[in-house]
């Protein structure tokens, strides 16, 4: 059983000072960010609400106006409760749909979120784009209802309202006429519309109020059944006396537990003037199931093509300029990527001599690729030392512009004259950080700019049906993206991409940065850009060493950029390979070559389907699965934020491939419903078992006509794929 203290924060204490103490529960979040707005006519009447209030409960808090949820968002992490005053985004009122997918983060990670007095336009309108299931219509209760049906109907008080305190009254002049199916009500006009609402998301909880001004046990009964909801624990001291003088007491302490699986909750009680006593309550449930998931796939309802190759493409890092995976061509080529990146790093010596090129090393590496079925992204990272005598990862620019421009119109003539079919060229390699990212630049926006335009030309002119972009940034804030798409836009500088990376072990952080990127492009209408996502992994500072999660991680990851809309993605990488000084002395300070010897000798590296002795690792197998999920994407519904996954349709193989996996550490147990099954259907049932290199483990079966669901047990971070196919 996984152990872990349920209550989040809730602290259970019995105080018992020298001379009278009460027993209670205290609830305290680890820090309150307020959120107000200027008011009506920047009057700012509602900027202190909540002060006094929040000191009496010694609740911690920041506060922050509309203007700054940037500021906010920041620091998010910081932060496990959000409370919003009346009016909260009244003056100078921001558009809340520029921060849905900052909104959706922040629950989805456990925040806790209660929006009060929502019945203004700019406070309500981007609940829909958060979910669809989270829309609200909104009114004026007493003109709408009268007095009396709009009043708080105490007859039907919901937990929220009676625990841990009882509170019969709240302040508010509008209600709910209708809301969205993925809400709960806590609190009832007289009229039955709603006053509160509240809704789980992931794992967080947003709570939807038109009340506002709460007292500080309406606080407290917010936030501890937030808890409770979060938990799925209830805990509470039951029939104690208001007081207790100092002497022997009996204590009871009720907790429920409020889910299906078994949970073991840590309580910790302190005695003031006695040793302070812990002890363990396991509680268990009266059926010790696993969570339960739904999922529909619907096999007539066709949403769209889908091409899982571009998306679930591959790249090597920048670390020699032998084929560090040639003995891998066929496993790869399996794969079926649409594109690899290739560094072309200075150790390939393109210009050794001024007016003399040699592509004969490089020429090995693309040839790997090529037999692959795959096309090289080019990324230029290189400096020759004839146009860059002095290493200095500052200088950016060459001392001969010509000179530059000559070898990159010759590097791609090259590779066009040999039908290579090489289409996209990356300008730089994480231009923001220079050596720390492994490349030999580090760029000013405004340097980024000229040296990209420069080398686009050049490489426009030897292949003008060539897609040129970047700059395949380390923070994807830098900057130097904007800066490169305001000139873009506003001098005609050819560009058809953009390109950004990310290390995270959170697939939604990841998706942030595509969403991020879109809302940029969007101020650019005109240049209708491509988006790719070249390098990402698991965190490079703290990767899994549960070997179930990376092929996990992948398919979550995916999934993601997927819905996001992303263009195409290259996973970061083939193959984790040592540094080796000696090929980067030509190009890189002393202390850029330690760094990256550090890291890449000395570090902790799960990133290469295959490990620095060319092992393969179980993450392999995800991307096989992945190659089998292209054709006519069919739509599939689930209803647990852990459990996701692609159902497509092959015309040629005439089969259905369903592919679903538990981003999760608990089991799950999913029903999952095949609607539109006509015939005998062949089952073939794959699960990704990930110890050692991994293996795909087969299941086969027959789903007789009239059968049309599955009942499958999906283990922590667990990978399953089906094939079905008409029985013949």
């Amino acid at each position: 059983m996984r152990r872990e203290v349920i209550l989040l924060g809730v602290a259970l204490a019995l105080f018992l000072p020298s001379h009278i103490a009460a027993a209670q529960i205290v609830y305290k979040p680890k820090r309150v960010a307020v959120i107000s707005s200027s008011g009506v006519n920047n009057d700012f009447r509602s900027w202190g609400e909540y002060d006094d209030r929040l000191r009496v409960l010694g609740w911690e808090f920041d506060k922050f106006r509309n203007t700054e949820l940037g500021k906010f968002f920041e620091r998010a992490q910081d932060y496990d409760f959000v409370l919003t005053t009346s009016l909260w985004n009244y003056g100078d009122p921001q558009d809340m749909r520029k921060f849905v997918h900052h909104w959706r983060r922040y629950l989805e990670t456990g925040g806790v979120v209660v929006l009060t007095d929502m019945a203004y336009l700019p406070m309500c309108d981007w609940l829909s784009d958060l979910s669809e299931d989270l829309s609200i219509s909104y009114g004026d209760a007493f003109k709408e209802l009268g007095a009396e049906k709009a009043s708080l109907d105490t007859s039907r008080l919901s937990q929220f309202l009676m625990k841990p305190n009882r509170v019969e009254t709240l302040n508010y002049w509008a209600h709910f006429p209708k809301w969205g199916r993925g809400y709960t009500v806590w609190a009832w006009t007289k009229a039955g519309t709603a006053v509160g609402l509240v809704a789980p998301i992931g794992r967080g909880v947003l709570i939807v109020t038109t009340a506002w001004a709460f007292s500080p046990e309406m606080l407290v009964n917010i936030y501890a059944n937030a808890l409770a909801i979060k938990s799925g624990i209830w805990a509470e001291f039951v029939g104690l006396p208001q007081e207790l003088a100092p002497s022997t007491h009996s204590v009871r302490l009720f907790i429920e537990n409020l889910r299906e699986q078994p949970k073991t909750v840590k309580v910790n009680s302190f005695l003031y003037g006695l040793i302070a006593i812990a002890w363990e309550v396991s509680i268990m449930a009266d059926t010790p199931e696993a969570a339960k998931a739904e999922i529909t796939v619907k096999l007539k309802e066709k949403i769209g093509s889908l091409n899982m190759s571009k998306v679930a493409s591959l790249g090597q890092g920048g670390l020699s300029d032998e084929p560090m995976w040639e003995d891998r061509v066929e496993e790869i080529r399996a794969l079926r990527p649409t594109i690899i990146r290739l560094f072309v790093q200075e150790y390939f010596h393109l210009l050794p001599q001024p007016g003399k090129y040699d592509f004969s090393r490089l020429d090995r590496s693309v040839e790997t690729i090529l037999k692959t079925g795959a096309k090289p992204l080019m990324c230029l990272t290189f400096k020759p030392r004839v146009l860059y005598p002095q290493i200095n990862q500052d200088i950016v620019e060459p001392n001969d512009w010509e000179e530059w421009k000559r070898l990159i119109f010759n590097l791609v003539k090259h590779y066009k004259d040999k039908k290579a079919g090489i289409r996209y060229w990356e300008i730089s390699n994480e231009p923001d950080i220079g050596e720390a990212g492994g490349c030999p630049y580090r760029f000013k926006p405004e340097d980024y700019v000229r040296y990209y335009r420069e080398t686009a030309e050049a490489i426009l002119k030897a292949d003008p049906s060539a897609r040129v972009g970047g700059p395949a940034l380390a923070y994807v804030h830098s900057p130097i993206l904007p800066t490169l798409l305001e000139h873009c836009d506003k001098e005609n500088i050819p560009i058809h991409f953009v390109s950004w990376h990310i290390y995270t072990s959170d697939p939604l952080k990841i998706r942030e940065t595509i969403e991020y990127v879109k809302d940029l492009l969007k101020k650019y209408p005109r240049l209708k850009l491509e988006t790719i996502l070249d390098e990402w992994n698991m965190d490079l500072g703290a990767p899994s060493h549960d070997p179930r999660f990376q092929p996990c991680f992948v398919a979550e990851t995916i999934y993601q950029m997927v819905s996001a809309g992303l263009d195409y993605s290259c996973y970061y990488h083939i193959r984790d390979y040592r540094f080796n000084r000696e090929k980067f002395a030509d190009f890189m300070s002393p202390e850029g070559i330690e760094n990256q010897e550090r890291f890449w000798n000395e570090g902790d590296i799960r990133l290469g389907l295959y490990d620095f002795d060319n092992r393969r690792r179980p993450a392999y197998l995800t991307f096989k699965l992945l190659s089998e999920m292209n054709g006519e994407r069919l739509e599939l519904i689930s209803n647990h934020p852990q459990v996701h996954g692609f159902a497509v349709y092959d015309e040629k193989a005439k089969s259905y491939r369903l592919m679903l996996w538990n981003f999760s550490d608990q089991p799950i147990t999913c029903e999952i419903k095949l609607e539109g099954i006509e015939n005998n259907t062949k089952l073939r049932h794959f699960v990704l078992e990930a110890e050692g290199e991994g293996r795909l483990k087969e299941e086969n079966g027959i789903l007789r006509k009239g059968e049309d669901k599955l009942v499958v047990n999906f283990e922590p971070y667990a990978v399953h794929f089906w094939s079905l196919e008409k029985e013949k």
